[in-house]
C-alpha cells in the first residue's frame, strides 16, 4: 500500500481504466510513491494488461531507448499497453522529441505514464501534451507508519526520519540499504573533518552499486550520496535551531545552496577523492 496523496492516486486509476492512449506526467518529490503506486497497479492489473517498464540507475537514457519505446508503441496492442518510465528527465533532448513524436502518433494504441522530480528538465512540448498529476510529501505520520509496517528496527526508523520525514520511500530505501545507512551513521556521527575524510578511504565498501555501472558512473553516484547527506545534515540542523528559537545565520543557508550547485556535476577531471576532501573541509 502507497500511503499518502489518496486524490491523486484516485483519479489516476480511474484515468487508466477509461483511457486507451494518451500520456500522464507524474512529478513531484522524491520518495513519495509517484513510481511504486504505478507499479502497484500494474502488478494488479497483469493479466489484463500489457506493461512494460523503463528504469535506469545510468544518468541519462540512450536514444535507442526512445526510438525502442516508440518502436513498441507503435505495435498492434492485443490488450491494454502502459509503458512506465521513471525519471524520464534522463531523456535528453533529441531523445524527448523522439518521445514527443510517440506521444502524438495518432495510429498509437499506448498509454504512457512517465515520473520525474525534475519537471523542468521535460521539454515543455511534453508536458503540454501530458496530464500531469503532482503528487506532494506525506505526512510524518504516514511515514513512521509505513515504515514499522516494515519491521525495522527502531533505531534505524529514528534515523532515517530525521533525514526524510516526509518521503518514505527516501526513507525505506536508506534503512534496506544496510551499507549505506551504515555509512550514513558513521558520517553523521564522526565530530571532525577528517574523520570523516577517513571514511573516505573505504567509501567503496559501504555502497552496493549495480554491477552495470562503469567506475566512473559509480564514483559520480557516491560523489552525489555525500552531497546529499551533507545538504540533509546542514538542513537538519537549521530546522534544529529553528524549532529551539536559536538563531539561523544566513551563510549556513548559502552553504546549502553552495552544496546543491556541487551536487549537479562533479569534475570527471579532476580526482574524485579530492573534490569530496576539500567539499567536507569546507561544509563538513
Amino acid at each position: 500500500m502507497i500511503y499518502g496523496n489518496e486524490k491523486e492516486q484516485n483519479f489516476i486509476r480511474s484515468w487508466l481504466e477509461l483511457e486507451k492512449r494518451g500520456a500522464l506526467l507524474l512529478v513531484g518529490p522524491e520518495g513519495v510513491g509517484k513510481f511504486s503506486f504505478i507499479k502497484e497497479i500494474l502488478k494488479e492489473k497483469k493479466n489484463e494488461w500489457e506493461s512494460i517498464v523503463f528504469k535506469s540507475e545510468k544518468k541519462i537514457f540512450s536514444i535507442d531507448s526512445a526510438r525502442f519505446i516508440r518502436k513498441i508503441a507503435l505495435t498492434k496492442a492485443k490488450n491494454k499497453r502502459i509503458i512506465l518510465i521513471d525519471e524520464v528527465h534522463k531523456f535528453k533532448e533529441e531523445s524527448q522529441n523522439t518521445l514527443l513524436k510517440t506521444i502524438e502518433e495518432p495510429t498509437s494504441e499506448t498509454l504512457f505514464i512517465f515520473v520525474s522530480h525534475q519537471k523542468k528538465k521535460i521539454l515543455p512540448t511534453i508536458r503540454s501534451r501530458s496530464l500531469e498529476v503532482k503528487f506532494s510529501l506525506v505526512s510524518q505520520e504516514l511515514t513512521l507508519k509505513f515504515l514499522k509496517e516494515k519491521n525495522f528496527s527502531d533505531s534505524d526508523i529514528d534515523f532515517a526520519l530525521s533525514f526524510f520525514p516526509y518521503q518514505p520511500g527516501k526513507a525505506y530505501q536508506l534503512i534496506k540499504n544496510k551499507h549505506k545507512i551504515t555509512f550514513y551513521k558513521n558520517f553523521y556521527f564522526q565530530t571532525t573533518s577528517l574523520e570523516k575524510i577517513e571514511l573516505l578511504r573505504n567509501v567503496f565498501d559501504y555502497f552496493d552499486l549495480e554491477k552495470n555501472l562503469d567506475l566512473n558512473e559509480k564514483i559520480n553516484k557516491i560523489y552525489k550520496e555525500i552531497i546529499e547527506l551533507l545538504i540533509l545534515k546542514k538542513r537538519k540542523e537549521i530546522i534544529e535551531k529553528a524549532l529551539s528559537l536559536r538563531e539561523v545565520k544566513q551563510n549556513s543557508l548559502w552553504e546549502i545552496k553552495d552544496l546543491i550547485d556541487l551536487y549537479g556535476e562533479m569534475d570527471q577531471d579532476y580526482n574524485w577523492f579530492l573534490q569530496l576532501t576539500n567539499i567536507i573541509l569546507s561544509y563538513g
